[in-house]
């Protein structure tokens, strides 16, 4: 897969997630007004990359370094599938 359409996909799926969260959590987890909220999911405001890295969590993503290709988001339930495998077959 190419770099952008790893991105694409990427964003897409970061996307879906906001949009099935509401707005009201986002808000409540990175201490944020409604207001601000409203305006980053309608992409009115930025976030920082502080910001977005304390966001993932909430929407269930995780960012994981997979050497040449840079980035990939996978669930929070994958990776924690992933942790427990390789534990395993370390041990």
């Amino acid at each position: 897969m190419k770099p952008t359409e790893t991105s694409r996909d990427t964003l897409t799926k970061i996307l879906q997630r906001v949009a099935v969260t509401k707005q009201t959590r986002i808000a409540e987890h990175l201490e944020w007004s409604e207001a601000k909220a409203s305006r980053v999911v309608a992409g009115e405001a930025g976030v920082t990359l502080e910001e977005f890295s304390h966001l993932l969590p909430l929407l269930g993503l995780a960012l994981v370094e997979t050497g040449e290709s840079g980035v990939a988001t996978i669930s929070a339930d994958e990776l924690q599938a992933l942790r427990t495998l390789a534990r395993k077959a370390l041990s």
